[in-house]
């Protein structure tokens, strides 16, 4: 044997020997284990919710409330998701697994989404309810950051515009001020974990 495959089979030895050393042998019965021996916060409960088929080959984000601050949801779908469709599956709120994990929205039930346009990074929102027409609050504020963060997500979105009865309406922004202009995620500054 050469010189050269000694040292190639020493290093393949020790590499081999490591790895054993590192595993976790068998038992005979489940044990539990304790939790302060358990890495990396694995028992704690998570910010975020995932609502994720298996077979589900698609993705995306929508934007809950969880203590007066957005958190962002993962969830899955069979279909390529649309800008409208992101927003319904917002509007309708938290499964019940998110709901379960504290996950709400401040979104009103008799608010609905009609129609989404996309042009030029903007995205146009067609709303239609009682609760689309009410002014400011801190309440609504942190539902139309919903809706902004939300559609934000979707590639290529970076403000949204809101329109009820075929007009461009006013908007809280997180400092309580109304505009009528496209919004975006700067001016809610929420911090989103």
């Amino acid at each position: 044997m050469t010189r050269r495959r000694v040292l190639a089979s020493l290093a393949v030895l020790v590499v081999v020997s490591a790895l054993a050393g590192c595993g976790v042998g068998a038992e005979s019965s489940p044990r539990e284990i304790d939790k302060g021996n358990v890495p990396f916060g694995l028992t704690e409960r998570a910010d975020t919710a995932t609502t994720l088929p298996t077979d589900a080959p698609y993705a995306y984000t929508i934007f809950l409330v969880n203590n007066d601050q957005l958190r962002a949801v993962t969830r899955g779908t069979h279909t390529a998701p649309t800008p409208l469709s992101r927003l319904k599956a917002l509007i309708h709120g938290p499964t019940a697994a998110e709901a379960d994990n504290g996950l709400s929205t401040s979104i009103g039930p008799d608010v609905t989404v009609e129609r989404v346009r996309v042009s030029d990074g903007i995205a146009t929102v067609v709303l239609s309810g009682a609760g689309a027409t009410q002014s400011a609050g801190s309440d609504r504020a942190l539902a139309i950051a919903q809706l902004v963060y939300t559609a934000t997500a979707i590639p290529g979105v970076n403000r949204v515009r809101f329109e009820v009865d075929g007009k461009i309406t006013e908007v809280p922004r997180g400092d309580g001020t109304l505009t009528n202009r496209p919004v975006s995620r700067s001016d809610y500054g929420l911090a989103v974990p």
